[in-house]
């Protein structure tokens, strides 16, 4: 078969799963997922699914042209773009936890010291977020590089999940760009549209992204041989 017929064919056929990862972002984006984990399981095999054939198409084509490298960055942007407005509680309800910590320390309180549903607490009881806290008898278990990321989320964005996803977007893009800098390109593709990744960033909106991020710094860092900021890099990643 001719290449220019060839590239004709992946070029359709990434159109297509472009169209079909979409539609399932979006499914997942204005579904009433809460409470049906099963379903969003069922989403994200789908996802994966749509996620290994594009890596098939793409691993055909001989060269990733320029032009390649800024649609895809442009799609992965789209996927994530597509959950914002999601409720966290699909999946987890940890961010709350998060906010909450954040708050109590532009209190001027130290986190490890009570529990949220505290009696020496009461006076921040009134906030929304209280009542989505998970285990509220117990206290916070994150380490002090997660609490101190917890304070600048609470001063940056308060209670707005969608700041908060803009926020954990920075370590998520920051990523990307140090695996396509210093590690490989393709690689770096594989992490930006990989659909768990994008899941529990931006629905789950989990922490461990930034802990990721430093453990790569840590790993590139020692691939360099700067072996000072390795150290600093991986005692920031374990909090």
């Amino acid at each position: 078969m001719p290449e220019k017929r060839k590239t004709i064919i992946r070029k359709f056929l990434l159109l297509i799963l472009f169209g079909l990862t979409s539609a399932a972002y979006l499914f997942l984006r204005w579904s009433s997922l809460q409470g049906h984990t099963s379903l969003v399981v069922a989403v994200l095999l789908v996802l994966s699914g749509l996620y290994v054939a594009a890596i098939f198409v793409l691993s055909s084509g001989r060269n990733t042209s320029r032009k390649t490298v800024i649609i895809l960055f442009l799609a992965g942007c789209a996927f994530r773009l597509m959950l914002f407005g999601l409720q966290p509680e699909t999946l987890s309800d940890d961010v709350y936890r998060y906010i909450w910590d954040g708050r109590v320390q532009a209190k001027g309180i130290n986190p490890y010291l009570y529990p949220p549903e505290s009696p020496e607490l009461e006076g921040l009881q009134d906030d929304p977020c209280f009542n989505k806290i998970n285990h509220r008898q117990l206290r916070t278990g994150y380490p002090p590089a997660a609490q101190l990321f917890f304070r600048l989320i609470y001063c940056a964005a308060g209670a707005n999940l969608n700041v908060i996803r803009l926020i954990l977007g920075i370590p998520d893009i920051l990523l990307f760009f140090l695996l396509f800098r210093f590690i490989d390109k393709r690689r770096a593709f594989l992490y930006w549209l990989c659909p768990p990744v994008i899941v529990e960033v931006y629905i789950g909106m989990h922490i461990d992204i930034l802990g990721v991020l430093l453990f790569t710094a840590f790993l590139v860092m020692v691939i360099n041989e700067r072996y000072v900021p390795a150290v600093i890099f991986l005692v920031l990643s374990v909090g």
